[in-house]
């Protein structure tokens, strides 16, 4: 373990020491990176006669072994390996020299996992156990009581129109059973109107057909004496 952590200390000199690596004229060109932090990248020179790829004094570093982490540190965050949790089974599987990392995952299935991670007493990347569990904790008990208050007023307005139709007074159920027999006379009578009309147009039409029948036999007649 003291091992482990002399390593961590030297790690922290290294990167302190380690320059940034950009591309040749980064500072000159504005697409290369001139006053633009995204476009700062590095690329390899591959130049003929370029002095970064010739490492001549006085030009920037381009990146070499030199500059990684000891080897028995690498890719560890304060000595702890990082490992991603997404239920119990794996939470349980974590050793002491690991550092679980919830995953995007549901408030319950998390809360669940945090209760357990205090009691056990295991790391977990950047999440204070007691902090988030208030939270968590708080907002559910809010959408309760939203959900308790909408049912509330649910059956506050079904009560309502509840007793809205209980105070009506038998002469106004009766005005509304003469309406509703008014307005069933008048389809029937709407109706009927309908009916006779369509029999006047039939009858209509069948004496105009027998108009042009008796003119034409009385033309074929003609035609005939002729």
């Amino acid at each position: 373990m003291e091992n482990k952590q002399r390593l961590i200390d030297v790690r922290k000199k290294l990167k302190k020491a380690k320059p940034v690596f950009v591309r040749k004229d980064s500072f000159k060109i504005s697409r290369l990176g001139k006053n633009r932090k995204k476009k700062l990248k590095w690329r390899r020179p591959r130049g003929r006669h370029n002095k970064v790829r010739e490492k001549k004094k006085g030009n920037m570093k381009q990146p070499s072994i030199g500059y990684r982490s000891p080897k028995k540190i690498r890719g560890l965050l304060n000595g702890f390996k990082m490992i991603y949790i997404s239920n119990m089974k794996e939470l349980l599987n974590l050793k002491k020299e690991e550092m679980g990392i919830i995953r995007n995952i549901g408030a319950k299935k998390k809360l669940e996992l945090m209760k357990k991670a205090k009691e056990l007493k295991i790391n977990l990347y950047k999440i204070d156990a007691d902090k988030e569990i208030t939270k968590i904790e708080e907002k559910s008990m809010e959408l309760k009581k939203r959900r308790e208050e909408r049912i509330k007023k649910k059956l506050e307005r079904e009560k309502k129109e509840k007793k809205k139709e209980e105070s009506k007074t038998d002469k106004e159920k009766k005005e509304e059973i003469d309406l509703q027999k008014e307005k069933t006379l008048h389809q029937k009578i709407e109706e009927k109107q309908t009916m006779h009309h369509d029999s006047l147009e039939k009858s209509h039409s069948h004496e105009i057909k027998q108009e042009h029948k008796n003119v034409r036999d009385e033309g074929r007649g003609l035609e005939n004496n002729q």
